[in-house]
């Protein structure tokens, strides 16, 4: 026969007896404490809150096109509109406006305004992203051929006094 404690007076080893899991407590629940004055008194509604920039210009791609459409808008009518084209999630470039390489937006050389319709286009003030326009009428749209069909194409717009 064996004795497992044999050597037990040499050695202090100790054999593993049950292991306790820690129980857990379940959670106390709060009482929810309504006070009643709370309820005849309303939040105040009359904060005044400076409205948001409605967007008029919108930007659709499909595929090595792009189509810039505005809403109707009577406000846009006679005005001077900048036209600005960024690249979105260009890994690196936190603004999607800035340091657009010239291969991939061009108006000077390679994209190029196939069609518009409501505004008139200033040639002479094109850039590598950007195209001014003068609006004739309460909605306009421009349709641009040459751009890349593997990018995101974004767009911003400001009128110009």
């Amino acid at each position: 026969s064996e004795n497992k404690d044999l050597m037990a007076g040499f050695f202090s080893y100790k054999r593993p007896g049950k292991i306790k899991k820690p129980t857990k407590k379940p959670p106390e629940e709060e009482e929810d404490y309504i006070d009643d004055d709370d309820l005849l008194n309303s939040p105040d509604n009359d904060i005044d809150l400076p409205q948001s920039k409605s967007h008029l210009v919108y930007l659709d791609q499909q595929g090595k096109k792009l189509f810039v459409n505005s809403i109707k808008d009577e406000e846009f009518c006679g005005q001077k509109i900048l036209l600005s084209f960024g690249i979105k999630d260009r890994k690196g470039q936190p603004d999607a406006f800035k340091n657009i390489n010239h291969f991939d937006l061009n108006f000077n050389s390679q994209t190029e305004i196939s069609y518009y319709s409501g505004c008139n286009i200033d040639f002479a003030k094109l850039t590598q992203t950007t195209i001014e326009i003068d609006v004739e009428n309460d909605s306009f749209n421009l349709e641009i051929d040459g751009a890349k069909d593997y990018l995101s194409y974004k767009l911003r717009y400001a009128r110009i006094k």
